[in-house]
């Protein structure tokens, strides 16, 4: 037996090995390729395998021990035994290393070879018809998105991107970012089928109709596709995607049509979808989102988990509950459309600081119900509420018109005490000053206290366009 220590980068660990055959098979000792085959039997158990021992080929019976990655390797022992193996005590890598012997690469003859495969070869393809002229190719996987348990695809893009002088006319519009004065882009959907060696897309293709470009941005501003998964739990693919804001230049205002957007399939054919008005769930106000993924993070097993990651923020959202019920299917204690009056909803337009008679803005604030809005965005047609003056269906109307402050307030909402889960959503617009501080947008909540005369406790802040 020969016992010694193996001191790697300044970490010494012990090693055993045997010298000589067992007594049964002669008790002889061992040939230097025997003793090599020993050692990397038990260098394996230390330094985490960085060690290993090879008979040096240029000189004989000598045994080699070299490290399989960069460091400092040294042998020591106080066994006399060690002689036998070659070493002495001291011994180390530090000085040059001996070469390991001649080596030869070899390739097969048909490496480097190019394969070339006509396009005629291919089981699909596909062509947009010449009404379509500005389509390109692409390729973006969707997953079964029409439920016949085949794979779908985007096979062509028709991107519309700015130029130089849509930017120059952007600058001088107030508050518009660039791109807004861009028409939309389409992408062109392959529906598999089982016999389907060509497609080519027309009007009768299902067309996706996106608020900004696929192949590459526009002011910053791209559509990207989360990976086909099931949002809802019903089986079928959705489509979720993801909108930058564009806002890498200062100069910029944000994107309104920024944020992720998520529509529940099946999808037909014959059909344009626009992203934007159709999409079952939208979530906006994200700061710069820049990545968007799919995946089971909550741990559930009926439907995927959004993933939306957000540039120069350390975190990211995770969106893990199912849309799959209507809010009036599962139990509603609160709706307003204002079509048919304030719905118990109270102005105060002279809102005062909480606790205190003081006001929160000198001058009066501009809540009141109009109609002027019903075609924008998200809203649904009709009344709503506006905080602003001089709006019309074509001027969008203003709101900075001096130091104001407005209130917009609900009726009280009876919850039953073993409500779980509380949502509350509505659609609205907001368009604020660039600065911040200044236009403070914000939802807050009163809960009435049992334990103090059921009076009103204290606004909270549950929501807000600022940093809470």
């Amino acid at each position: 037996m020969a016992t010694f220590s193996l001191v790697v980068d300044g970490s010494s660990q012990p090693v055993t090995t045997i010298l000589t055959k067992h007594p049964n098979d002669g008790g002889t000792a061992l040939s230097i390729s025997e003793l090599v085959k020993e050692l990397n039997l038990v260098l394996p158990n230390v330094h985490q395998g960085r060690v290993f021992a090879y008979a040096n080929p240029k000189i004989p019976a000598q045994i080699v021990l070299a490290l399989r990655t960069s460091g400092t390797l040294q042998i020591e022992s106080n066994d006399p035994n060690l002689v036998q193996l070659g070493f002495e005590s001291g011994q180390n890598n530090l000085g040059p290393a001996e070469p390991m012997g001649t080596y030869r690469l070899s390739f097969n003859s048909g490496f480097g070879e190019i394969l070339d495969v006509p396009a005629a070869a291919a089981e699909l393809q596909t062509q947009s018809s010449p009404g379509f002229a500005a389509d390109r190719a692409a390729l973006v996987p969707l997953g079964d998105i029409n439920g016949d348990g085949k794979a779908d695809f985007i096979a062509a893009v028709e991107d519309n991107v700015g130029t130089a002088t849509v930017l120059k006319n952007a600058y001088n519009k107030v508050l518009t970012h660039p791109h807004e004065l861009v028409g939309p882009s389409f992408a062109r959907v392959h529906l598999t089928s089982l016999n389907n060696p060509g497609t080519t897309f027309d009007n009768t293709t299902l067309t996706l109709k996106l608020p900004a470009p696929i192949l590459s941005p526009s002011f910053g501003v791209q559509v990207i596709f989360a990976p086909p998964a099931d949002y809802n739990g019903d089986g079928t693919a959705d489509l979720a995607v993801l909108v930058t804001d564009g806002t890498e230049f200062p100069a910029l205002t944000p994107y309104p049509d920024a944020g992720v957007y998520v529509l529940y399939g099946p999808f037909g054919a014959n059909s344009i979808v626009d992203i934007v008005n159709e999409a079952d769930l939208i979530i906006t106000g994200l700061s710069r989102p820049q990545s968007i993924s799919a995946g089971n993070l909550s741990g559930n097993t009926t439907h995927a988990d959004l993933i939306v990651g957000q540039l120069d923020q350390p975190n990211i959202y995770i969106f893990d509950d199912p849309r799959t019920q209507d809010t009036s299917e599962s139990g509603v204690y609160l709706f307003a459309d204002f079509n048919d009056g304030l719905d118990g909803f109270t102005i105060d337009n002279a809102p005062v600081i909480d606790g205190t008679q003081t006001r929160l803005a000198a001058l009066y604030g501009l809540w009141h119900q109009t109609t002027a809005r019903g075609d924008n965005l998200l809203h649904g047609g009709g009344s709503s509420f506006y905080f602003g003056t001089g709006e019309s269906a074509d001027v969008e109307g203003n709101y900075d018109v001096g130091d104001r402050a407005g209130a917009f307030i609900s009726p009280a909402i009876l919850i039953p005490t073993d409500v779980g889960k509380l949502e509350l959503s509505f659609n609205y617009l907001i368009e604020t000053e660039v600065a911040n501080l200044v236009d403070v947008a914000q939802v807050e909540f009163s809960k009435l206290d049992p334990n103090n005369n059921n009076t009103w406790g204290p606004f909270i802040t549950v929501a807000s366009n600022q940093p809470l």
